[in-house]
């Protein structure tokens, strides 16, 4: 009877290690991202992925009013803010007005960009919205919903701070303070 259950306990605690370690990976992959976090002056990242520390994913997508084609690739060598939202989201209303302050404050240095989910918006609700809020950044419209599947967008609104070497240095998933609004713009703008 003994040597069945220390043979149990051995598989159950290789089972908890394995769970453990799997887990650890995940949560690394989604772990709340710290506003702190820097690369490190000998990273050259290569790599594509929407996680700190990577080459920003491309992508093509149209503009809203006049539906001309913005791609990221036309940003190429400046720091640009992506901006994951849905008119109908409480946070991405809240944070709006923090965005159109600092695109007027930094709208030289950093070239802002609104990604609307319009896959889960409607047209009307989107043009209201930007009046509303006075947006004068280019936004585009992810009708299909696959930038925001390429970018891992899970919750809105996300925010990417991508430095001029095109590196993500920075996402924020829920509204963004000013605070770290201010914060992660002027890392990106130098």
């Amino acid at each position: 009877m003994k040597k069945k259950s220390v043979k149990w306990t051995i598989v159950l605690v290789s089972l908890v290690v394995v769970f453990a370690g799997v887990s650890g990976v995940v949560w690394e992959n989604h772990r709340p991202v710290s506003p702190t976090h820097q690369l490190k002056s000998s990273e050259q990242p290569t790599s594509v992925a929407p996680m700190i520390g990577y080459r920003v994913p491309s992508f093509s997508l149209p503009s809203i009013p006049d539906n001309q084609l913005i791609s990221l690739a036309d940003y190429q060598g400046k720091a640009v803010l992506i901006n994951f939202w849905a008119s109908w989201c409480p946070p991405c209303q809240s944070e709006t007005s923090d965005l159109v302050k600092a695109f007027a404050k930094y709208g030289n240095e950093v070239q802002f960009i609104g990604v609307n989910l319009s896959s889960q918006d409607s047209l009307q609700d989107v043009t209201a919205f930007l009046a509303k809020y006075g947006v004068k950044y280019p936004v585009v419209l992810d009708t299909k919903g696959a930038v925001a599947q390429q970018f891992q967008t899970m919750a809105i609104p996300t925010s990417f701070f991508v430095n001029r070497q095109g590196i993500i240095i920075d996402r924020y998933v829920g509204a963004i303070t000013p605070q770290e609004l201010e914060r992660d713009l002027q890392r990106i703008s130098q």
